[in-house]
């Protein structure tokens, strides 16, 4: 069992990750997300950063990370920059970090919900109150383990309302266009 994901490991990681698409804005804007997340202070929080390249600002901000928080970094991070599964050596680095270092991942990694998209869809859902409330107690319901069925109903629900309110927002924005006829 190990104390910690080792430094060269994390090194490997930062390498990989930065040499299969991470670009150096996108590493500020999802390592400083992490860091707000965590409460960790990290070194290389803007853009441009002051370090010689993107790797070595990559690592100085994950070893600022404790070993937990740096699994989770990571493991996300491969899922982002390789949501298919199609590029070998992001592949090999998350089953590397999967099974060498699996004592450092959270009990949620098994859970049949992504945070990271959860994340994400709370931001969009921000402009519909009525949809995102659903939504969350949905979660609420799930992280629970309570209320199964309803989980699914309230998903299913904030998902019609949620079309039904872009639809009528769409409707709305071309109102003035179907009233139109043309002369003749």
């Amino acid at each position: 069992m190990h104390e910690r994901i080792p430094t060269a490991f994390v090194s490997f990681a930062a390498t990989e990750l930065t040499n299969n698409g991470l670009t150096g804005p996108k590493l500020v804007e999802i390592t400083s997300a992490y860091a707000a997340d965590f409460g960790a202070d990290i070194p290389h929080a803007r853009y441009p950063f002051d370090s010689p390249n993107k790797r070595t600002a990559l690592l100085d901000n994950l070893l600022c990370f404790a070993p937990k928080q740096q699994y989770q970094v990571i493991r996300e991070l491969c899922d982002r920059l390789n949501p298919d599964g199609s590029n070998s050596a992001l592949v090999t680095l998350k089953v590397k970090l999967t099974t060498e270092y699996a004592e450092f991942a959270d009990q949620d990694n098994s859970s049949d919900v992504h945070r990271t998209l959860l994340t994400e869809t709370r931001h969009w859902l921000s402009d519909y109150p009525e949809v995102r409330k659903l939504f969350d107690e949905a979660l609420s319901k799930h992280d629970h383990g309570v209320f199964k069925r309803n989980t699914l109903d309230d998903l299913r629900l904030s998902l019609e309302i949620l079309a039904r309110q872009r639809w009528l927002r769409l409707v709305g924005q071309y109102s003035p266009f179907l009233k139109w006829k043309p002369c003749g």
